[in-house]
């Protein structure tokens, strides 16, 4: 099985790294997926310039794709370059 892998991090309150695998016989269907969520004029998706009720569309449409998301934490390091 190939995949294509995703990644994007937050550094609020402590440190996460998330991660998602689409296997790439999927990968073209989710790019269209994510492409419809897009607003006119928008280039990205980006959590934190959605309003609520657009985050809970975004995440409901990702959560019906065929992805599997790991997500890592790193509280308990002193420092970012440590976590």
């Amino acid at each position: 099985m190939s995949v294509h892998v995703f990644c994007d991090e937050s550094k609020a309150n402590g440190f996460r790294l998330a991660a998602v695998t689409v296997e790439i016989s999927e990968l073209a269907s989710l790019r269209s997926t994510v492409s419809a969520l897009r607003l006119p004029r928008q280039r990205r998706l980006h959590s934190a310039n959605e309003s609520d009720g657009r985050r809970k569309k975004i995440i409901s449409t990702l959560a019906a794709a065929k992805i599997c998301a790991v997500v890592y934490e790193a509280r308990a390091y002193g420092s970012e370059k440590d976590a």
